[in-house]
C-alpha cells in the first residue's frame, strides 16, 4: 500500500516511577518486585509502552501485571496516584513531571543519555543491553507513486529538518533527529516486526 521514502525522528522512551513509591533507581525497583505483586500501565494493549514493559520483564526476571488503559493520558492519573508500579512513558511526557518530582525517572531507552534528563542512565548503561524502544517516525506515500514527486520530497523533508529553529525544538521535546533515507526506513520497519513479533507470539498477547 505504501512505499517508505524517509526515516527521521526517534523519541526514547523512560521508565518512571510514581514518587509516592519512593523508587527512583531500576535496582530499587527490582528489590522492591521480589517482595510485592507489580502493575504497570500501557496506553492500550501492542503498544510500545506495553511492549517494552514486557521486555522489561523478559530480561530482568520480574513479573508483573499490565493495566491497558484506553489513552496514556488515564493510565499516568492511575500512575500519579501510586496506583500503578512504573511505566513507560515518551520523554516529553515525563520532563516537566520528572522536574516538578511527581515521578522519578529510572533509565532512559536509548543508546545515548538525553540531556533533558542529565541524571538519568541508559538501560544499556545499566546492563540491559536489548531494551532499546524508541517511538520512531519516517514518510511514506501511496505505492506507485511517481519517482520524482519522491524525490521532490526527499529533498523537501531533508531542507525543512537541516533548520537551526526545529532542531533546537525537536531536541526540547527529546526527539532525535535521523537523516535516514527510505532503505533505512524499510529495514527499521522489518527490525521492528521482526523484534517484537516474537514478544507477541512468547507472550501470548492479543489485542481484543
Amino acid at each position: 500500500l505504501f512505499d517508505p521514502i524517509s526515516y527521521n525522528f526517534e523519541m526514547p522512551l523512560v521508565l518512571v516511577t510514581p514518587a509516592k513509591k519512593g523508587i527512583k533507581t531500576l535496582a530499587e525497583l527490582l528489590h522492591y518486585a521480589k517482595s510485592n505483586s507489580l502493575s504497570y500501565g500501557s496506553g492500550s494493549i501492542g503498544t510500545i509502552g506495553h511492549l517494552t514493559s514486557e521486555l522489561l520483564k523478559i530480561k530482568t526476571g520480574i513479573d508483573a501485571i499490565n493495566i491497558p488503559y484506553t489513552s496514556n493520558g488515564n493510565a499516568m492519573v492511575d500512575l500519579l496516584s501510586g496506583r500503578l508500579d512504573f511505566y513507560f512513558t515518551t520523554s516529553v511526557d515525563a520532563y516537566a513531571r520528572v522536574k516538578n518530582g511527581e515521578l522519578n525517572a529510572l533509565a532512559i531507552t536509548t543508546k545515548k543519555q538525553d540531556t533533558n534528563l542529565p541524571n538519568t542512565p541508559t538501560m544499556q548503561e545499566l546492563g540491559y543491553q536489548d531494551i532499546d524502544s524508541v517511538v520512531s517516525w519516517g514518510y511514506m506515500v501511496p505505492k506507485g507513486t511517481d519517482i520524482n514527486i519522491i524525490k521532490t520530497y526527499q529533498q523537501a523533508i531533508s531542507k525543512v529538518l537541516k533548520g537551526k529553529v526545529i532542531k533546537e525544538n525537536l531536541e526540547k521535546m527529546g526527539i532525535i533527529l535521523v537523516d535516514g533515507d527510505d532503505k533505512m526506513l524499510q529495514q527499521k520497519i522489518k527490525d521492528e516486526n521482526l523484534k517484537w513479533a516474537e514478544i507477541v507470539r512468547n507472550e501470548k498477547i492479543e489485542v481484543k
